[in-house]
């Protein structure tokens, strides 16, 4: 009878401290399962911003080159009206190369 006590108390705890560990082993597995979860997601949003972010400078780049690009245009063609202008005399348009036969001798 003492050795069923004896084996009914070892019993007890193995099935206690087996219950403890996958109890336990459980747990860890499920907060790995999120870490490595969150991981996955963390990074998907960091080069989802990167790529936003890229796609805003972008954005912005193209908006500077298509101003930087429309006022070279604008001046040329302010330019190209003022040398193309026949209302005043010759002087009072922009002079013109040094090999122009326009403007020989009136300088």
């Amino acid at each position: 009878m003492d050795y069923a006590f004896l084996a009914l108390i070892a019993f007890c705890l193995g099935a206690g401290v087996a219950g403890g560990l996958l109890s336990a082993w459980s747990c860890h597995r499920r907060v790995l399962a999120l870490e490595e979860n969150l991981k996955v997601i963390l990074d998907a949003f960091n080069d989802r911003l990167n790529q936003l972010s890229k796609i805003a400078i972008r954005q912005d780049k193209s908006e500077a080159a298509k101003t930087r690009w429309t006022k070279k245009d604008q001046d040329e063609a302010g330019l190209m009206k003022t040398l193309t202008d026949q209302s005043g005399s010759v002087s009072s348009q922009v002079s013109g190369h040094p090999w122009d036969p326009r403007t020989w001798g009136k300088g």
